[in-house]
Order: C-alpha cells, then structure tokens, then sequence
C-alpha cells in the first residue's frame, strides 16, 4: 500500500471517531458564529444542529446541449416549463442568508452556469464571503471572457466531458469537440494550481464505457487533478442505457492498468469509490487552497452527499447519508430541497434568515435526518430517499421504504407535516391541455387542506374535473395525488402571465371555497358549474366534498326535479328531471329532456327543509313537475 493511502485511511479512521462521539457536529455548530445573525440561529436550535457547509445553487435551467443522458433538459423540453435565471436580486438573498457559514457554494444544477448572464457577479459575491467555488460545465463554453473569469476564483472547476475525440459530439449533443478543445486547453494553462483545482466528471454509460480510459488520459496529459466517474442512472424517454457490470468492470481494470504501469498521480475514482492512491488527502495543493478556518471547523462534513455504506470511503459511520445535514439544494427562486435528486419537494426558502431557519431547524427536516441513520427502522419521510439508497447502497437497506401514501401520518416522523402558515409557490409550471396547466405538489398536499391563490385571487372551485379545468378553466382545479390540475382565473397562460400561483393552507378568513368540511354547517344551495353531457339523456358535473344524497335536492330554475336516486340507466333512455347523486358527481336530466348545458336554465342543489329527501315533495316518474 502506498503512503498517501496510508495517510488518507488513518486519517479517515481518526474523522470517523471524531464523528461517532458527537464533536464533529458540536464543532461545526461554531461555525453560526459567523453570521450577523448568530443569535437567532443559536437560540432557534443552532447550538444542537449545525448549519449546512455545503451547497448547489440553481443559476439557470438554460443549457446551449441535449444530451441523451440530461434528465433535467430533456424533462424541461418534455413539458413546456419556461427557461429562466435565478434573478440577482435573489442571488443576493441567498447568499446574505447562507453564505457567512458556508465552505462551498458548487454551481451546478438544471443548466450550465456560465450562462447566467451575471455570472461575473455571482462569482464575486461567492469569493467576498470567503467560499469556495465548484463551477460544473459542459466545457463547450469557455470563451476567452469566461476564461478570464474563472482565473480569478478559488475553488474547483468540474468538467462535465463523457468522452473526448469524436465520441464526445455524439454524446454531447450540439457540442463540436474541434471547437471545445483549444479554449479548455488554453483555460489549463494559464490557471494557477493554488487557487483553481479542475477535475471531469463523466458519465458511464453503455456508450461511454469504452471511452473512459480515454478521458483519464487526456486528463491526465492536461494537468487535471481528478476524474470522477459515476454511473448513468437511466431516465425516462431515453434511449441511453447503464453499463453493464461487465463492461463496467473491464474498464475499471484498463484504467487502474494504466494507472499503475505510468505511476500517475491523478484522482480517480467511481461512484466515489478511489481507484488508486491519486489526491492524498493532504497533498500540497489542496492544503493551499482548501484549509481556512471555516473548512477546518467543518472538518467532519466532508463526507459524500449520496447514501454509502458503511464501510465505504467517506462514508459517515452514523448515518446512510448525510446530504439533509450538511448540504442544502437551492432553486431558481431561493427555494430549498434535501438534496438535488429531491428538488420536487421544497422544504422551504433560503431568501431571508427566518424563512431559512423555519425549515432547517423544522419538523420535516429533523425527520428526514433520522430517517436517514443507520440504526434507524420504519418509514422513509422523503419519499424520493427509497432509489437514491436502492442505486447506491443495493442490498444494504432492502427494509426501508417510502410511506406509500404520504399524505396519511403513521407516525409523526414518517412523513412530512406542514405546519398552518405553509404554503406551496408552484414551480415549473407545465402547460397541459386546453386552458389546464400541471404543477408537481409535495407529499402531504391534499385538496381537504389547501386552496389556490392567484396573487391575492382565491380561484375555484376546487375539485373541478379535470375535463373541465381543461375546457372552461377560469380559475378552477383540481388537487390530486402529487398533482395539481388547475387554470387561470382569465384562461392566460400560468407560464408567462406574470402572477404568482400558491396552495395555502385553508383558513376560517378565507373566501367560502366550493370544498366543504364535514365539521362546517352544510350550504343550503350549491350552483352547478361545468356541465358535461354525459350518455343518452343524462348530464354529469363534479360536486365539493359534503354533499350527501340525503340532504340536498335537485332544482332546475324554480322547478324541483326528481326522482332523486334514479338509476343511471333510467337517467340515460328517460330523462324527464331524474337524476343520482353517486360519490362525487352528480348524474342529472333536465326537464324536457333539453341539454343542461346550453338551455338558458340555472341548475342548483338545495338543501332540503328537514335535512333529508323524505320531507319534501314526492316527485313520480313521468310526473311533470308544477311550475312554482
């Protein structure tokens, strides 16, 4: 064994102890210090929890490739969201909130950073808080500007190159290698080693694999200090698959042949696994630019963000993964996920110091972190954790699962719990059909606690169908299982209109939403809106919840319809008023048999005078009801 392993394991083996008993955590808690704000983070429970050290920032979902393997880009393309920047004023949010305690703000999630058009600023602002920067991009953008930026920080640049040479234009779809080439080499060059440490992280497929010894060479003869592969995970509507354990294992032993014949010092490694002795934990370079005070007092957080096992390298010996504790995902409007595979369920917002402090030290995030120790039993809270420890750690944890419906608490740290003030800001709006529009929900988000707000507009009703959100639209929706189906209150398009779309918690102050709760006293008269002709004779249209058969009747204008409880059948061939409240629908006929949806005529659903359909007026079949 080499010395530069032996002295990365023994100080491994040290950290771990370090960690075990408690002091790494109690160590970084010092680091709240550094913030204007240290005494509100310490009295909100920073003394026991540290703050997180590490974090990804969402500059920009724009990305100038397509390629084959981009969940992120082909998912943007798939669904119409709209491409946008994180706004600078919001940058500056983040970064007064986050950045006084944070080692390294890594940029690098959706799209390419360099193509925030103020990356030059954002990259100012990360060095005047004394962070280091970690810039992941395609390669395919350094420009002789951009070259000139990137000199001037501290930190790491990561280069996204599957492959080199012809192999990287077919994978890189919309990338020219000829033209890549020369400006990477020229940036190599000129950079200073102290300051700006650069590494590649490719991504193996079936494709790539054969391709993989040729990126380590072609790092290696450039300067390049590390080359991180990691396996493709597959994603939906792709034509790209995962290596096969064959495959994978071949180019495993060509590259660690290669390393050992040439005695080359680069870092390599798989999945975060070392493939040689290469990057010594404490080598010369990284101890120039890396060991400031911040870094030391977080010296037990440097473990990988992803579940590992425990005996794995850099793994945390208490806990399967340690993301939720020491690193934080921030979106293009601020808003914070446990980690970037999680960016569906927003936690909260880093864009002031107590919205920030509300969700770190919270409910959802002290489960998640439970959830996620070794020693811990029962269900997973994030649901999104279940194949993020299924990829990684196959076979280690097979006993822990998601709550398989997670809106239902089983215990109160098995799922999330958002409190009374939560409410959800749509993102990635996606344009649907008709007038509908499709937004992601968190788990726990469910149509019996929560109303659509447009700016300060209440819309409705709620538990619209869907086929009529679709076609009338006009502000009504539908909450379904992690899906919300809604539309404009003018029918304009949610994308670009300029408002602002929330889910909030229903209050007693709230306008009278169309949604009743079984505690409130019933509505004497419900409206019918968005009437679809059904089959035959027959009408049908979506009721709120709490309206019973017993206690509400059906009225056409002034004129009681009947009978009630008719069969569906019956409603279909006869028509003439009858009609069946069934569930959440209402099957109805008019009265001349005439369509319901374009007749002139209002229809409502009274409550009857004694509560039940025995009190009022029997109404016959082939009765025609008197006019009133």
């Amino acid at each position: 064994m080499s010395f530069s392993r032996t002295v990365d394991e023994a100080t491994e083996a040290l950290l771990n102890r370090f960690i075990t008993k408690g002091y790494s955590d109690k160590l970084a808690t010092m680091l709240w210090r550094r913030h204007p704000a240290s005494a509100y983070f310490l009295a909100r429970g920073g003394r026991d929890v540290p703050p997180p050290v590490f974090c990804n920032l969402a500059l920009t979902n724009k990305c100038n490739l397509r390629c084959e393997i981009c969940g992120s880009q082909k998912y943007l393309d798939e669904t119409g969201v709209i491409r946008s920047h994180m706004p600078l004023d919001v940058f500056y949010a983040v970064a007064e909130t986050l950045f006084p305690f944070m080692v390294e703000v890594e940029l690098n999630s959706q799209g390419d950073p360099l193509l925030h058009p103020q990356i030059e600023a954002v990259l100012g602002t990360i060095g005047v808080y004394g962070c280091d920067v970690k810039v992941q991009t395609n390669g395919t953008l350094f420009t002789d500007r951009v070259i000139d930026v990137l000199l001037r920080q501290r930190g790491k640049v990561m280069l996204s190159l599957d492959a080199v040479g012809p192999r990287f234009d077919e994978v890189r779809r919309g990338g020219e290698w000829v033209k890549a080439e020369p400006q990477l080499v020229k940036f190599l060059r000129r950079r200073d080693r102290g300051r700006l440490r650069v590494g590649v992280y490719p991504t193996l497929t079936r494709r790539t694999t054969a391709d993989a010894l040729r990126v380590v060479q072609w790092s290696a003869n450039h300067g390049i200090e590390e080359v991180a592969f990691h396996r493709y995970s597959p994603i939906q509507n792709s034509f790209e698959e995962a290596p096969s354990p064959e495959d994978l294992n071949a180019t495993t032993v060509a590259i660690q042949d290669w390393l050992t014949r040439t005695g080359n010092v680069i870092k390599v490694s798989l999945d975060g696994d070392p493939l040689n002795s290469g990057g010594v934990f404490m080598d010369t370079t990284r101890t120039r630019l890396h060991w400031n005070l911040k870094r030391l007092l977080a010296i037990g957080q440097h473990r990988m963000m992803f579940p590992r096992s425990p005996e794995a390298y850099r793994a945390d010996p208490l806990r399967i993964c340690v993301a939720p504790n020491y690193y934080v995902e921030i979106g293009l409007d601020g808003q914070m996920s446990a980690c970037c595979r999680a960016q569906d369920v927003v936690l909260g917002y880093a864009t002031s110091v107590t919205d920030f402090a509300d969700a770190w030290f919270g409910d959802n995030y002290a489960s998640i972190r439970a959830s996620l120790r070794r020693d811990a039993s029962g269900l997973l809270p994030l649901p999104n954790c279940e194949g993020c420890i299924r990829f990684h750690v196959p076979g280690g944890y097979d006993n822990r699962r998601a709550s398989p419906d997670p809106g239902v608490t089983y215990k109160s740290h098995e799922t999330l719990v958002w409190p009374d003030h939560h409410a959800v800001k749509l993102e990635l709006i996606q344009r649907e059909a008709g007038h509908c529009h499709l937004a992601i929900l968190p788990p726990g988000v469910g149509a019996e606690a929560y109303e659509l707000w447009e700016d300060e507009t209440l819309l409705g009703p709620n538990r619209a169908l869907h086929d009529d959100v679709r076609e009338y639209g006009g502000g009504s929706y539908c909450i379904g299982d992690r899906n919300l189906y809604f539309s404009t209150s003018d029918n304009s398009d949610a994308r670009r209109n300029g408002r602002v779309y929330r889910l909030k918690k229903r209050r007693e102050s709230s306008a009278p939403p169309l949604v009743d709760h079984a505690e409130e006293e019933p509505r004497r008269e419900v409206p019918l809106k968005f009437i679809h002709r059904e089959i035959g004779r027959c009408a049908v249209v979506g009721l709120p919840a709490g309206i019973g058969d017993e206690q509400y009747e059906l009225w056409e204008d002034d004129i009681r319809l009947g009978p009630k409880a008719s069969l569906h059948d019956d409603i279909r061939k006869h028509g003439h008023g009858r009609y069946s409240i069934w569930g959440a629908q209402l099957y109805f006929s008019a009265s001349d048999d005439s369509d319901p949806k374009d007749n002139g005529r209002a229809y409502r659903l009274k409550r009857s005078n004694g509560g039940g359909h025995r009190q009022a007026c029997p109404v016959h079949v082939g009765w025609e009801p008197e006019r009133r």
